[in-house]
């Protein structure tokens, strides 16, 4: 506990910051499509479209998704759960990048544990290939050794790691990663066991699935805040209108529930670098 009084000093914080990120077009503008149909002269023609356009045309009633619209967002095919990865090496050397990959960067680098909520049907092991290729393939060698420190730190706070007596850098990201939440919640497993989300429609509302793995990480931050009696800040962005504004309510009705400072942003702008700032 001394050590990481020290380490809090040193960085001038006396807080735990926790993050919550969408994917698409907030972390990296990915070039997976959305096959939907659109009506055009009284028939409804096939069309693709990017996840951008998707979160803007998904309530028109001029465009339909149906059962093979997310077909490349899920771990099928002959690259199985390596889509997800094929998918962020393209963003990455392409430059596409979105308006929170600078604050997601920063979280890694900070060693801060992080849930990645997206509305994709990958599973959790698909989405953390994804996360660890940027750890290991685009931090520098500077990045990394800072990540590592700081992982130490916080290791030596919550007395997980045995690497503190011998240096481990994979063990260290390993332990790191476990911490963290990768959910896709159109994958089945997920919906599976949040049954009680599906609506009469028989689909579940993606809004609320989103809600229900935030209101997971929230509980295991409150619980790590209470082990260290630190006070937790905790930040939720999405580049979706409609997820921003349910997640503003959702913080709004539970703030007083836990001790934490929420805020959330908004990064439907992608003029704007981090996004549109609430605090809750």
């Amino acid at each position: 506990m001394k050590k990481y009084l020290q380490f809090i000093k040193e960085n001038n914080s006396s807080t735990l910051k926790y993050y919550c990120f969408d994917w698409d077009d907030n972390i990296l503008h990915m070039s997976t499509k959305i096959h939907m149909k659109h009506l055009l002269n009284g028939e409804w023609v096939d069309e693709s479209v990017s996840t951008e356009d998707f979160a803007r045309l998904r309530t028109d009633s001029n465009w339909k998704s149906y059962d093979e619209s997310f077909i490349e967002f899920g771990d099928f095919g002959p690259n199985g759960d390596n889509n997800f990865l094929k998918d962020v090496k393209i963003a990455i050397n392409n430059g596409d990048f979105g308006p929170s990959w600078n604050k997601f960067i920063n979280c890694l680098i900070s060693g801060s544990s992080f849930a990645i909520i997206t509305a994709r049907k990958h599973g959790e092991n698909a989405i953390r290939k994804g996360v660890e290729y940027i750890i290991y393939n685009i931090l520098t060698d500077e990045q990394k050794h800072e990540m590592a420190s700081n992982l130490i730190s916080f290791g030596d706070l919550f007395g997980e790691y045995d690497v503190l007596k011998k240096y481990d850098f994979k063990l260290l990201i390993n332990n790191y990663l476990d911490n963290c939440d990768f959910v896709g919640v159109s994958n089945i497993d997920f919906i599976n066991k949040n049954t009680d989300l599906i609506e009469d429609n028989g689909i579940a509302n993606p809004e609320k699935l989103k809600e229900r793995a935030l209101s997971n990480f929230i509980k295991k931050t409150n619980d790590w805040g209470k082990q260290t009696g630190y006070k937790v800040k905790l930040g939720f962005s999405d580049d979706d209108i409609r997820n921003v504004n349910t997640i503003k309510k959702y913080f709004n009705e539970n703030k007083d529930f836990y001790n934490i400072n929420f805020s959330v942003y908004d990064t439907s702008d992608k003029t704007i670098q981090g996004g549109i700032k609430t605090k809750i």
